[in-house]
Parts: structure tokens; sequence; C-alpha cells
């Protein structure tokens, strides 16, 4: 639901503002509605459909969250809203030529909105991009490990805000054994997000594996830090400087989901 997502994950002030301005658009579009000429009355009567369905859909059913469909229902309300603006009587003087729009500034905000238009289509497409690659990942990666890691760098590369590309690369190279890449992937992943407990565990178990005990221990420890509920972490670090320190095989039936 529109109305309490805007409640729950922005407050009340949230709340109140985004109806204000929505109901300042609304307004202005049956404005246009009632005050136009015809042409603009009809105009404006078929913008404030789309608006409708949208507002009406989105009170109960999540699909306001997808730009595609909420996009196009607040741009034909602006569009609505934009017919009540009163147009110039006819046979008005012109403006001094000073007081002109000038040039440059016309060049400068078509500049601007292309800018704009351009960072909104890479700020969408890149982390759709990105999940895309992780999916096909999942996909092939039991059948073909190399290709999932490849696809899952590529992820990692389309969006530079998100961490889970490269802590699946790291877990599935750890799987296969590759410990010196799982630790590259984990440590991608920790740069990202330092908070995250299971890069570090990640970390710990390719460092175990390659033979570096001290530097697993840190690891580990980090990880016991942020998350001291998790069984692989506290039986890694007891394990961690015996003759068999933990593996990811044994891990892996360890891991409690809901914690």
């Amino acid at each position: 639901s529109l109305e309490l997502r805007l409640l729950a994950q922005t407050g009340l002030v949230g709340f109140l503002l985004f109806s204000v301005f929505l109901g300042a658009a609304i307004t202005a579009a049956v404005r246009a509605r009632r005050r136009g000429p015809p042409i603009a009355q009809m105009a404006a009567a078929a913008a404030l459909l789309p608006v409708t369905v949208w507002l009406v859909h989105g009170s109960v059913d999540w699909f306001w969250e997808i730009p595609a469909l909420t996009g196009p229902a607040l741009g034909f309300l602006a569009v609505a809203g934009a017919l009540a603006r009163e147009p110039s009587p006819a046979g008005a003087p012109e403006a001094a030529p000073g007081v002109r729009p000038r040039r440059a500034a016309r060049v400068a905000v078509a500049a601007g909105a292309a800018v704009g238009l351009i960072a909104a289509t890479v700020v969408l497409t890149l982390p759709y991009l990105s999940v895309r690659e992780v999916s096909m990942a999942s996909d092939i990666g039991a059948s073909d490990p190399a290709a999932a890691l490849h696809d899952l760098q590529l992820a990692a590369d389309l969006n530079p805000l998100n961490s889970d590309a490269g802590t699946r690369a790291g877990l599935l190279a750890l799987s296969e054994g590759q410990n010196v890449v799982a630790r590259q992937r984990f440590a991608q992943a920790i740069d990202r997000e330092p908070g995250s407990w299971l890069p570090w565990l990640g970390t710990g178990l390719a460092d175990s594996a390659l033979g570096e005990r001290p530097a697993a221990a840190r690891a580990l420890r980090h990880a016991y830090s942020i998350n001291n509920r998790q069984p692989p972490i506290r039986v890694g670090l007891q394990r961690v400087f015996s003759a068999r320190p933990l593996t990811y095989a044994e891990a892996v039936p360890l891991f409690e989901i809901a914690r």
C-alpha cells in the first residue's frame, strides 16, 4: 500500500508532504478540466485517468514501486496541471528584448535536462543489469563455475555500491577450492559493506585453507563482533589454530539462515 509505505518509511511528516504535493497537483489538473478551453478540458480529463488508476491500485498493491508505471502516471498529472496555466492574451505586447530568455539559458536548461536524463538512465539501468548478471550466475554456478565467476565480477563492476555479487563470487570460489580468488572477492565485498559478517567469515575460511592462521583468526573475530550467533563463526574460531581448521564444506551445514 502506497499510504502505509509512506507512513512506515517517511513518517507522518513525509506522508503529509506527499499528500500536499499530490493534492496541489490534482487541484491544478481539475482546474484545467473545469476552466480551460474545450480541447484543454478533454486533454486534462484524459491525463487524470492514469494517475487515478495509479493511486487507487497503489493503495492495495505494490505496483507503484515500478518506475515504468509511476513515471508515466505522474507525467500525465504534470501535463494536466500545466493545462491550467493561463495563455497569453492575443495581441499582448511582446516583452522587451532584454526580458526575453536568452538562447544560452535555454540551451543550458536543455543540456541540464539531457544530462539529468542520462544520469537517471544510468542509475536505473546499471543496477538492473547487475542483478541480471547475478541471476545468470546463479543459474549456471553448478554447471559452469568459471562463467558464473565472470558474470559475478561483471555484476560487481556494474554496481559498485552493492556487495552481494562479491560475496556470492567468494562463496562460489570457496566451494570450488579457489581460495585466493575467494579472498579477493570477499575483500571486494568488505570494501563495499564492512558491516556484513558473511564476507568476513568467508575471508577467515579462505585464509584458513591457505594456511594463514593469524589472518584467519582476525577475520573470524571481526565476523564474530558483527554476528556472534552464527555457529560456523564460533566453530571456525575454536578450530582456527587446530590441526583441522573449519572448511567451507563443513561450515555450510552449520549456517542458521534465520539469523
